[in-house]
């Protein structure tokens, strides 16, 4: 398993926004893979995983991370 340093830093700092965006990504791609096996057994969770998906977007935006 992937080890992540989780201390706390200001956004200032290029290694931390990298690593802030690092995480978002993994975060990204789970929710991706559980969206996609929830939608193959015809569970109603991949709402759940959608939703997920789009409050990625926004702390995205709202952090500045995001190119649109």
């Amino acid at each position: 398993m992937a080890k992540w340093n989780l201390e706390p830093a200001t956004l200032m700092d290029g290694k931390k926004t990298e690593t802030v965006q690092q995480i978002i990504n993994r975060l990204r791609r789970k929710i991706e893979v559980m969206r996609l096996d929830q939608k193959a057994s015809n569970s109603s969770r991949h709402h759940d995983s959608s939703e997920c998906l789009t409050l990625l977007d926004m702390l995205e935006r709202n952090l500045g991370l995001s190119d649109g």
